[in-house]
């Protein structure tokens, strides 16, 4: 088969590799759309990540439709078209067994530890493949792992209907987390970020408020909507060197909830006597998994067939697999291309 695989830090090219190999409990997957993830990029532009992916097809967000099936699998069918929820846990320890299977020690993710979703074909255990209902799109079902996040934000955070929430960053992850938490019942949202496409994605999945940190004061704006207390809930979905972490210290109000996606790229210095005198609580915000009796992926999956969640409006730019370099150098510098969510369709 076809696939895009890194060839050098900041280089990638199609070549031919073996086919998967399904196994028990598998599915094998014609892939149709899969996401560049923020994660793709971290290792696009590190050399010492480069090294444990070289010619290695990786790609985690994909979706498409199932060509085969390995033993045992009678759950899942030849034809259809399919999500994958891209994380595997051990199933064994404590973790995975109260449903905290993003915390597994021994946590895999198709497209690192299995061949992905740049590549004409992929598989996946057949109960990671999610059905899509007729009005998903490959590309809605290739951001599923976005949305899952926001989803899990929302759970984390325990935003609801009194909350007034500011998203700081309208990458895929920032959108995903406004959308959820209108979903949610948020009674105002407000996104961050300097792209105009990003915000105007905001402004579609019902922001209230947006706002442009390259010509206006984030902290002055989020205290004027919210008449001087600060937001009940910030979310940081930045992370690098942005200066994101402290300015969400400074505009959540006091007894506030303050939750971080984005990887740093340096400790986070924080004031921790304004931290216990206003007893804001930080809640760190990773990845997914079940909440309750239904997985977090399944619950976006909801939201975007509902239309409660936005999905295809964040993709903004798309190439076929033999364009793979340029994709990941439109998702690199989105400055220039104004990329807010890059799919590659094999």
């Amino acid at each position: 088969m076809k696939a895009g695989v890194y060839v050098s830090p900041g280089k990638l090219g199609v070549k031919e590799v073996p086919d998967p190999v399904l196994e028990r409990g598998e599915v094998l997957i014609r892939v149709r759309a899969a996401g560049i993830c923020g994660s793709d990029m971290n290792t696009y532009r590190d050399l010492s990540r480069f090294r444990g992916v070289a010619d290695r097809v990786l790609g985690h967000e994909l979706a498409g439709d199932i060509v085969a099936v390995g033993e045992g699998v009678e759950d899942r069918q030849v034809g259809q078209r399919v999500g994958i929820e891209p994380l595997m846990g051990c199933s064994r320890c404590d973790r995975c067994l109260t449903g905290d299977y993003h915390l597994c020690p021994e946590l895999k993710h198709i497209g690192f530890a299995w061949s992905g979703g740049f590549a004409e074909l992929s598989k996946a255990p057949a109960e990671k493949a999610y059905p899509l209902p007729d009005n998903v799109s490959y590309e809605a079902a290739a951001i599923l792992d976005c949305l899952a996040c926001g989803v899990h934000a929302i759970h984390r955070l325990d935003i609801g209907v009194p909350d007034s929430v500011v998203v700081l960053g309208g990458g895929a992850i920032g959108l995903s987390v406004l959308s959820c938490a209108k979903w949610a019942g948020a009674r105002f949202a407000a996104l961050s970020d300097p792209l105009s496409d990003a915000r105007e994605i905001a402004d579609k999945a019902g922001a209230d408020l947006t706002i442009d940190p390259g010509q206006d004061d984030p902290v002055g704006r989020v205290m004027d909507a919210t008449g001087g207390k600060g937001a009940d809930v910030v979310v940081e979905a930045v992370g690098g060197r942005a200066p994101t972490f402290e300015q969400g210290m400074q505009m959540v109000k006091r007894g506030g909830r303050l939750g971080y996606q984005g990887f740093f790229s340096e400790p986070q210095a924080v004031d921790t006597r304004k931290l216990l005198t206003s007893e804001i609580t930080i809640v760190p915000i990773f990845s997914y998994a079940r909440w309750g009796t239904a997985t977090e992926y399944q619950i976006a999956l909801d939201g975007v067939s509902q239309g409660r969640l936005i999905a295809d409006a964040m993709v903004t730019h798309r190439f076929p697999l033999e364009e793979i370099d340029d994709a990941f150098k439109a998702a690199a510098d989105k400055d220039t291309s104004r990329a807010v969510k890059v799919i590659v369709n094999p």
